[in-house]
């Protein structure tokens, strides 16, 4: 009696006969016993060449192929194969850590690969260093070398930055010694020549700064004036804002913001008493004249000038280090 099954085992098609693996040689021996060895002949039993197991053969080769698709000693198993990515990583008498499903780090490309994530999606630098980062034992030791570091122009800068220069020097992580690291911020240059320029601060600028605080010192004063601007039917729907008086931008901000207003204004010396009474009397310098404004309207653009390229060389989303010059250039 003949038996035919096909037995699926590693891959491997087995065409099992009737006869005994003792028997002698076969023409179609099973291609199991490419795995097997007798162990007892009497017992019909085979030993697993990968586990050692003993398999009982005496009705055919199915037992022994179903074992070899359960053998977790058999390479040739797909589930073994996918094994082998997960090996537990050894480490050698000299301390290197060794796994043979990891791949080579390479110091350089995982450098490259930062630096063009972080700029690609506009994260800081010190990313890196954070603990939450540093848990994946990524090395992440920036060996970057620093080439400007740019502040404004503070006495307690010139100590901080003389300060990192020397600690730079030390770690040899900085270009030409230095020699070029402190760069004065071109928008802090900007404030001080228009500050400087105000010194000596008009006293129709006074006058206007005035009439701001008023209009906002209280909701009904704000109330009142917000009338006026109906009535004037002035289109700008913001409101006069106050100055800090240390900061020349918001100076230029106000009395720009105060022009689109001037009908209201004008309105409101007309309308309110308590605002000529508050204007004239105590500290006040009066309520604004036309000269007033004319000379606010005079000094705007000019302090235009100075905004706009303050605001182009302060960006956070381009370089600018390639256009303050010409942004000074313009400016005389």
């Amino acid at each position: 009696m003949t038996e035919n099954s096909n037995i699926e085992a590693v891959g491997m098609s087995a065409s099992i006969q009737p006869s005994s693996p003792l028997s002698g040689v076969r023409k179609n021996r099973s291609a199991v016993w490419d795995h097997f060895d007798v162990e007892n002949a009497t017992e019909k039993k085979a030993k697993c060449k990968y586990c050692g197991s003993l398999i009982q053969y005496g009705n055919g080769t199915s037992s022994m192929g179903g074992h070899l698709r359960r053998c977790k000693q058999n390479p040739n198993n797909d589930s073994n194969k996918r094994r082998k990515t997960t090996t537990t990583p050894t480490i050698d008498e000299r301390g290197v850590l060794n796994s043979p499903s990891a791949s080579k780090f390479d110091q350089e490309e995982a450098r490259r690969a930062l630096v063009e994530m972080f700029i690609g999606e506009e994260l800081p630098f010190r990313f890196v260093e954070s603990p939450k980062f540093q848990k994946y034992k990524i090395q992440s030791s920036f060996t970057d070398y620093i080439s400007t570091v740019t502040v404004d122009n503070a006495s307690s800068n010139d100590v901080a930055i003389k300060y990192l220069k020397q600690r730079l020097n030390s770690w040899n992580n900085i270009i030409l010694n230095g020699e070029f690291i402190h760069m004065r911020c071109c928008a802090h240059i900007i404030n001080l020549i228009v500050k400087e320029g105000l010194k000596e601060i008009d006293e129709s600028v006074l006058k206007i700064r005035s009439a701001v605080k008023y209009v906002r010192s209280s909701p009904s004063r704000a109330s009142r004036f917000q009338k006026c601007v109906e009535l004037e039917k002035i289109q700008y729907k913001g409101l006069p804002c106050m100055d800090v008086e240390t900061r020349w931008n918001s100076t230029y901000q106000m009395l720009e913001v105060a022009l689109k207003h001037r009908k209201a204004f004008e309105l409101l010396a007309l309308k309110d008493n308590t605002y000529i009474g508050e204007m004239n009397g105590g500290k006040g310098r009066g309520v604004p004249s036309d000269s007033d404004w004319e000379y606010a309207e005079s000094i705007v653009p000019f302090l235009r000038v100075f905004s706009d390229a303050t605001i182009r060389v302060s960006g956070t989303l381009y370089v600018t280090s390639d256009m303050y010059m010409k942004e000074l250039f313009a400016i005389g």
